[in-house]
């Protein structure tokens, strides 16, 4: 999976001259990029090979900034390759990058890298609201 997530960087650097730099913050640049396919294509079917490339970064991300390793998905979801965090829990940047193309912004891979850093590092869920004594 590293040589696809690599593949990716290289795909995008040589259509656009950006880099991505395996940086946290360079998921912004992959949701911006998985938003345009979406604009221009409707959907995942006709560029299903470059999400996946896309959704391969992220968890290329996972791996490098939260300790994450690549495995193969729970017999029960079936599919691509995930990866599990430190504490055992499966994640799925591939499924993820198809659901931004197909849902739009609404599955904001931002969204998800964060909230994956946040169980990665044992991080409590916040609070949105303050609980009556």
């Amino acid at each position: 999976m590293p040589l696809i997530a690599h593949a990716c960087s290289d795909s995008v650097r040589a259509n656009t001259g950006h880099n991505l730099p395996f940086t946290i913050a360079s998921t912004r640049d992959i949701d911006m990029y998985l938003g345009e396919i979406r604009d221009q294509e409707g959907g995942s079917n006709d560029l299903a090979e470059l999400v996946f490339k896309f959704g391969s970064y992220l968890g290329e991300l996972l791996v490098r900034h939260a300790g994450a390793r690549w495995v193969e998905p729970p017999a029960e979801l079936g599919g691509w390759p995930g990866v599990e965090l430190p504490g055992g829990t499966f994640g799925d940047p591939i499924g993820k990058a198809f659901k931004r193309v197909d849902n739009g912004p609404e599955d904001s891979v931002v969204s998800f890298i964060d909230v994956t850093m946040e169980l990665a590092r044992g991080t409590p869920k916040r609070r949105w609201f303050k609980k009556d004594k």
